[in-house]
């Protein structure tokens, strides 16, 4: 099973499984074999963000690092590599590139002479379900 990610609304990630190994999409819409059903999608380079493009519903609080692209409603990220085929995407390796990429954005700031400060609530909170040990 492989594991891509997904943004609600309010700003929680949800780590999610699906048994689709290659991303593929038809005249039926996109099938990842979940629950989540999703009608639109924009590719990336290494990522493909699956969206429905329903402006009646509130801006997604997720700013991507690798777009300025922003979306309405839930939305799901799939980490992709050659002829599209489904890599896992867990919340911690996210975190990592997206931390690299804030970095080098303050280290930029950081040798301006302006001050200014990273308002880093727009990435959103993380939900994490561990397993509970007695």
């Amino acid at each position: 099973m492989k594991s891509f990610l997904f943004f609600k609304i309010n700003g929680e990630i949800e780590k999610k499984t699906t048994k689709c190994k290659i991303f593929t999409d038809s005249s039926e819409g996109i099938n990842l074999d979940v629950e989540i059903k999703f009608t639109h999608y924009v590719k990336y380079e290494n990522y493909i963000i699956l969206h429905n493009n329903d402006s009646n519903k509130e801006l997604n609080k997720t700013v991507f690092y690798f777009t300025t692209d922003r979306f309405n409603g839930d939305i799901a990220l799939i980490k992709i590599g050659a002829n599209n085929l489904i890599k896992n995407l867990l919340i911690d390796d996210y975190f990592k590139k997206l931390t690299k990429k804030l970095q080098g954005t303050i280290n930029i700031n950081s040798s301006s002479d302006s001050e200014s400060d990273i308002d880093l609530s727009i990435y959103g909170k993380i939900l994490t379900k561990e397993p509970f040990e007695y």
